[in-house]
């Protein structure tokens, strides 16, 4: 079940496309709301962690596969762009996702801004 999970997720991680503001990135605000540990409200196996400097890393808690990345948000904090520094085979190195904040900051939903995914929605919910 993990394998198949994993292969999914690289898989649609895969068809992700960067869409956006040009490929500079931008300061992160210390107080971004996003900033700290993410857990995939689906499995407690998907984690993201978003760092104050602007990197993060994102994986599965319990296989031996992270990926490490630089982010920001745009739009007021509502628009999140990753630059993936090794991807994986079959992910794409950017990728950028609407973010719906719920809960007072503390679950989020994060929908795909792919055309080629347009209906990829994932929920999370603050670890710390």
């Amino acid at each position: 079940m993990k394998k198949f999970l994993l292969s999914a997720l690289l898989l649609i991680m895969g068809f992700m496309v960067f869409s956006a503001c040009g490929n500079s990135q931008q300061d992160v605000d210390p107080s971004n709301p996003l900033i700290g540990q993410w857990e995939w409200t689906q499995d407690s196996l998907f984690t993201y962690t978003f760092n104050a400097n602007g990197t993060g890393i994102r994986g599965y808690v319990d296989l031996d596969y992270t990926e490490s990345f630089d982010w920001w948000t745009t739009h007021n904090d509502s628009r999140l762009h990753i630059n993936i520094h090794n991807p994986a085979e079959d992910v794409l190195p950017s990728e950028a996702w609407d973010i719906d904040w719920r809960n007072n900051n503390n679950s989020i939903t994060i929908s795909s801004r792919s055309a080629l995914l347009p209906d990829m929605v994932f929920s999370y919910n603050r670890m710390r």
